[in-house]
């Protein structure tokens, strides 16, 4: 069974994720009406999104390749032990 990727279903995705974006923004804007808390989640989400992509990208290069899966569920299921 082949997937076929039209210009319908790029659409249909470009506006999903559209909708998406405008729904974050909405709500953040919201969020930062009514009190300090969302600008101070938004920053700890990024700061949490650059932590995780670098130490991820750590772990690929300690790792050879073909243990590289266990090496995410280890770092992985560490980070909940720590936490």
């Amino acid at each position: 069974m082949t997937a076929k990727h039209g210009t319908s279903s790029r659409t249909a995705l470009k506006f999903v994720v559209l909708l998406g974006v405008v729904s974050l923004f909405a709500d953040m804007t919201y969020e930062a009406a009514r009190s300090i808390t969302g600008p101070y989640l938004a920053l700890w989400g990024i700061g949490m999104g650059a932590q995780e992509s670098i130490m991820r990208a750590g772990v690929a290069e300690m790792v050879s390749p073909d243990k590289r899966g266990s090496a995410y569920g280890v770092f992985s299921t560490g980070g909940f032990g720590v936490c």
